[in-house]
């Protein structure tokens, strides 16, 4: 339940974030690229301490209440692997997208164009998981989580890299477009 008030909070606060010009996160506003991985670099960091945070108080209290508990690291390396595939490219999205909307005036209701473009998100979400599952342990190794500690029942789990990897490449693919988005307005 604290996942998804938190996660539905920092959306909340990405949606009024980008009705404003950036200044309260830069000085000046800089050129299009530099402002929009500064703003792209504050949210993924916000979302990391979020989602790290509630990992570690979340594994903290499982660690006393079940026993034989994974550590502190296999908790972290899913939540990093989570950031990654998800977070990051939603963050690049919603920034392209605002970014869109803002400069060309869609309408006169911001807000509706700006939730289109939040649904758009599930798109490319359903986009993510059909192209990462195609080309998951294609050429990379896995990154392998043991469990043994919870049993010799369990099998360790096999995180692919190449969705990973696709997720990272389109997140800075989208700051990159939402960059020159900026310029071409800008200019």
């Amino acid at each position: 339940v604290a996942g998804i008030v938190g996660g539905t909070l920092l959306v909340v606060a990405l949606f009024i974030s980008a009705r404003q010009d950036g200044t309260g996160l830069l000085l000046s506003v800089p050129g299009g690229l530099a402002h929009q991985v500064a703003r792209f670099a504050y949210w993924g960091l916000l979302g990391a301490a979020f989602a790290l945070t509630l990992a570690v108080l979340l594994w903290a209290y499982l660690d006393r209440t079940v026993p034989g508990m994974p550590g502190l690291g296999v908790v972290l390396t899913f939540v990093f692997y989570g950031l990654g595939l998800v977070w990051l490219p939603g963050v690049a999205y919603l920034l392209l997208a605002f970014s869109y909307v803002q400069s060309y005036q869609l309408s006169r209701l911001g807000w509706l164009a700006g939730l289109a473009a939040f649904l758009g998100f599930f798109g490319l979400a359903d986009v993510l998981v059909k192209a990462g599952s195609k080309v998951a342990y294609r050429a990379l190794p896995p990154v392998t989580i043991s469990l043994q500690s919870l049993g010799s029942r369990l099998e360790d789990i096999q995180l692919p890299l190449e969705p990973l990897l696709l997720s990272l490449a389109l997140a800075a693919g989208l700051v990159a477009l939402a960059g020159r988005v900026w310029d071409e307005v800008e200019a």
